[in-house]
């Protein structure tokens, strides 16, 4: 197609050409550089048309810039302090997953655990976007988290329960035999019709919906869950008790359940393996209790702030009873009884006499030989689980399941357990730096995801907050990067204040002050004297000076 006169017309550098290329946009007529002419045998010499160096657009000449296209490696700013912490506390788990599964598959599994940590509540076709926005990209990159992909490799993850085994025994085999270990569950929502795990639980009546139950196993020393494995919603905790112990090959530490794990369910595992032990609370009607008059208590707890009182027995099988009576607890139960009972027709006498002496009592059963207060701790201790399932509902929203078939909900629920390990040792390192004192765990996190930071900025050692990298980084936010030693703190840091107290005496004098010894200055104000210029003034109030009256 012929180029118009008028395009042609407009100035533009020697040697040039301006050809149309036919589109619709800004970049019709280009400008051509013009090269040597070729000559070949038998023919005209013909110049050769060069690169584009430029185009013409709006009657001017616009030379090409060298530049690649826009945001060709990603956007330059990225959320830097969330990934920066979660990545800098994996702490050697990175390193286990690429002892078992294939280097790209465990990026896979990190990526998205960091997103579900990062993004509360993230769907699976918003991770990608927020995999450009964050520095995981940077840490992990290439990786393709499309929708389809993402639920795609959850079903292949969920197929492979080898690797899985392989990675949960590795876990385990690190665990010391003084350990206590922590073996609870909680029940997940997931109404899908498509997988068998989906029930109606003992919870149906309340929550209205099918669930999952999902069994976890938590290290009491390192405060860190260890495995974690998926049930129906509708089978008993007796009943996945076994399963759980053997399938995750749980053969050393202590393990403290509630009284939904009665030790009956593993006494195989318990011959089988010395390492392993046991501490479980029995039923308040358990025939063993008033064997062993168990209530009938003998001592109580000594340095805490608790009234306690307690009593340990040791039968017959070699196995040991360890019972507890809090005052506190067992005067709230006969208040509840009472209120109960004012708001009913009639009292209830037989009733209050059968269970009135159980009130605040709690028992245990184990195969250690432990004192009362070493048994009262780790029963105290036990709260911890409480608090990493309120986490793990709450904090990261994993009470929903959002995939569907059997193998997917088996694959997102590993990644849920990593994600867990990494939020445990997280809220650890928040607590230590003193940040979750004034603020919560979701507040800390979304101060977090606000630090942007270049991409292209040097990684060998922590940044300063006032460096050049950051984008508009808020002063409260560089003092939680500081606090949580993800940044170094600016050189222009205030003096730290004067502490209080009266300060340190002064060094011994040196040999010259003591035979030149500065007179001591007296005690009060000193008396500043006034300069008089000229001749002194005389003392006293000036006489006055006699007038001479008329004659």
């Amino acid at each position: 197609m012929a180029v118009p006169e008028h395009i042609r017309k407009v100035p533009r550098p020697r040697n040039t050409v301006v050809i149309d290329s036919g589109s619709n946009g800004a970049k019709r007529y280009a400008v051509h550089s013009r090269r040597a002419s070729i000559c070949k045998p038998g023919c005209n010499p013909r110049p050769v048309n060069g690169p584009v160096i430029g185009h013409i657009i709006d009657g001017k000449f616009v030379p090409r810039q060298s530049a690649a296209s826009l945001a060709e490696d990603g956007p330059d700013y990225l959320s830097y302090g969330a990934a920066a912490l979660l990545h800098d506390e994996l702490r050697g788990l990175d390193d286990e997953l690429f002892k078992v599964y294939d280097v790209k598959d465990a990026c896979m599994i990190l990526a998205l655990a960091l997103l579900r940590i990062e993004h509360k509540g993230i769907k699976i076709s918003r991770c990608r976007q927020h995999y450009e926005k964050s520095f995981i990209s940077v840490f992990y990159p290439g990786l393709p988290l499309s929708e389809n992909t993402i639920s795609k490799f959850l079903n292949l993850l969920g197929q492979d329960a080898g690797k899985m085994n392989a990675f949960i025994t590795a876990r385990l085999a690190a665990v010391c035999r003084d350990h206590h270990i922590i073996i609870d569950g909680t029940l997940k929502q997931n109404t899908s019709i498509v997988n068998d795990l989906s029930a109606f639980s003992r919870k149906a009546r309340v929550k209205g919906c099918k669930e999952i139950s999902v069994l976890y196993a938590y290290d009491l020393e390192a405060q860190e869950p260890l495995c974690a494995q998926v049930y129906p919603g509708n089978m008993i905790d007796a009943r996945a008790y076994s399963s759980f112990v053997s399938e995750n090959k749980i053969e050393r530490g202590v393990l403290i359940t509630d009284k939904g794990f009665p030790p009956k369910a593993i006494e195989g595992l318990l011959r089988k393996h010395e390492g392993l032990h046991f501490l479980t609370p029995l039923k308040r009607s358990d025939k063993k209790i008033a064997e062993n008059a168990m209530l009938d208590f003998e001592d109580c707890l000594r340095g805490i702030d608790k009234r306690i009182r307690c009593k340990k027995v040791k039968m017959g099988n070699g196995r040991f009873l360890y019972s507890f009576r809090d005052s506190w607890k067992a005067q709230a139960e006969d208040n509840s009884f009472m209120d109960r009972q004012r708001r009913s027709d009639s009292y209830d006498k037989k009733n209050y006499d059968e269970h009135c002496g159980s009130y605040g009592t709690i028992v245990f059963e184990s195969d250690l030989d432990m004192t009362c207060a070493e048994v009262y701790a780790c029963y105290e201790q036990r709260w911890q689980l409480e608090m990493f399932f309120d986490v793990y509902k709450n904090s990261l929203d994993f009470g929903v399941t959002r995939v569907q078939s059997d193998y997917s909900v088996r694959g997102s629920e590993f990644v849920d357990l990593i994600a867990s390990i990494l939020t445990s040792r997280i809220v650890k390192r928040m607590s230590k730096a003193g940040v979750l004192d004034n603020a919560t765990f979701g507040d800390v996190m979304d101060s977090l995801r606000t630090c942007w930071r270049n991409r292209k900025a040097p990684r060998e050692s922590l940044p300063q907050v006032d460096d050049e990298y950051w984008n508009r980084l808020l002063k409260c936010d560089g003092e939680l990067l500081a606090a949580l030693e993800l940044a170094l703190p600016g050189k222009d840091k205030a003096p730290d204040p004067k502490k209080r107290g009266r300060p340190r005496k002064k060094p011994e004098q040196t040999e010259a002050q003591e035979v030149n010894p500065q007179p001591k200055r007296k005690p009060g104000r000193p008396r500043v004297r006034p300069i008089i210029y000229g001749p002194p003034r005389p003392r006293g109030r000036p006489r006055k000076e006699r007038s001479s009256g008329s004659l």
